[in-house]
């Protein structure tokens, strides 16, 4: 309140331990780091609030936030933009005023290896991003394949080499196993002909999970056999 009729509260921004102001050009600027509220005095001061910005002069309305891709390390307090820290490797910060609790890590699949920014990267197909906080992806090695956004890479299929670090689905079934050879899930190189021949007994078309024993009344005189066509009739007696 007021004394008198002519007498006028300081404005927000400002403020006065004194009784005799005569002009609003007398109240004091609000320290920087602080916000005055109307007809404040020193003992209404208050720190500015963790996320915010307050320079000299500042009221609650007039504050401003640390942007997105910043976030305060200070928990309050702060004058100038400047102030805001840029967001850590393996985290995002994707609002306005953030603080070191809020702090995002980068989720499963995700990864960020740049500060300043709002957003994590998505893991890349062939790569894998496990956990949280990832600041770089992990190749899958040879083996293995995976999608992009994969916390985790899967077994190359059975019928397939994975002979590629950074497989896809697409490249693991564009490198199948020859007809008349079988390759075991994980499989990391083109088969051989010697060493991986579909087993006698059966036969292996491209691709095959596992071979395929001739039907009854056929036989598989030999190994690497690639079609049915090729097993052979059991002679009579």
């Amino acid at each position: 309140g007021t004394t008198f009729s002519t007498e006028f509260p300081c404005p927000a921004g400002k403020y006065s331990d004194s009784d005799h102001i005569r002009d609003a050009e007398e109240c004091v600027l609000c320290p920087a780091g602080f916000t005055c509220e109307e007809a404040s005095t020193s003992s209404d001061i208050t720190a500015c609030a963790a996320g915010n910005v307050c320079p000299e002069g500042s009221s609650l309305s007039s504050v401003s936030s640390c942007p997105t891709g910043t976030y305060d390390g200070n928990s309050g307090g702060l004058t100038t933009i400047d102030e805001c820290l840029n967001c850590t490797v393996g985290h995002y910060c994707d609002q306005e005023g953030m603080t070191t609790a809020d702090l995002a890590e980068c989720t499963a699949g995700t990864h960020q290896n740049q500060t300043g920014l709002s957003s994590c990267e998505t893991c890349e197909a062939g790569w894998y991003c496990p956990g949280t906080g990832n600041v770089q992806a992990t190749k899958c090695g040879a083996g293995y394949w995976s999608d992009a956004g994969a916390s985790a890479c899967n077994d190359c299929e059975a019928g397939y080499y994975c002979e590629s670090e950074t497989e896809t689905v697409h490249s693991m079934l564009s490198r199948p196993c020859e007809a008349g050879t079988y390759c075991d899930a994980n499989t990391m190189v083109a088969p051989d002909r010697l060493t991986d021949a579909c087993p006698i007994g059966s036969y292996c078309p491209e691709a095959v999970s596992a071979p395929i024993a001739c039907p009854a009344g056929t036989w598989g005189y030999r190994d690497g056999l690639a079609s049915v066509d090729e097993c052979s009739n059991c002679e009579a007696g």
